[in-house]
């Protein structure tokens, strides 16, 4: 009976290992919005607040349909960037799943580096997982909720990144380019 017990909890643990991350300024990243555009949102909130943004080439993958928009400085106005360097907003089937804030550190422009990111994070988020490391060994910073994950990348640039995990793992990997 003890090993069944402890068989089920060791299995509750490998199902939900986001249980032990409790810290409540986690549900912010349920609220977060990047000026009022909300992970769910349709295109036409990220249009009416940045008109100019760029890019939206569909891309069919398996039955979903994805398109990637770009804000830069120059296409911000008036809204701007805060103090980010570009915005990219990914879209699954007109639905916003991923933005992502790249910072290009620059003393003279104001522009953050990840060691002044990870400090708002934190104070938006609560502490971070531990560091963590991908394949290319870049380390990268996680807060994480059923469904919703933040990552702070240690490069030039950082990226604060925001996405729907859950809608992330719906869509297939691209296709590797053939004759290769």
């Amino acid at each position: 009976m003890k090993e069944l017990i402890y068989t089920i909890a060791l299995s509750v643990g490998l199902i939900c290992p986001l249980e032990a991350q409790t810290d409540p300024k986690l549900s912010n990243i349920e609220e977060y919005a990047f000026h009022g555009i909300k992970l769910g949102s349709p295109l036409s909130a990220l249009l009416r607040i940045y008109p100019k943004a760029s890019g939206g080439s569909p891309e069919k993958r398996g039955t979903y349909e994805l398109e990637t928009w770009r804000v830069s400085p120059s296409s911000a106005a008036p809204t701007g960037l805060g103090d980010a360097s570009y915005a990219t907003f990914s879209y699954c089937d007109g639905k916003l799943y991923q933005i992502e804030l790249k910072y290009y550190h620059s003393t003279s422009k104001g522009i953050p580096d990840w060691r002044q990111l990870l400090p708002r994070l934190v104070d938006q988020f609560g502490e971070p997982e531990k560091e963590k490391y991908n394949n290319s060994e870049d380390t990268y910073f996680a807060w994480q909720t059923y469904g919703k994950l933040v990552w702070l990348t240690r490069e030039e640039p950082a990226r604060v990144t925001i996405e729907d995990s859950n809608t992330l793992r719906k869509i297939p990997p691209k296709k590797p380019a053939s004759g290769f």
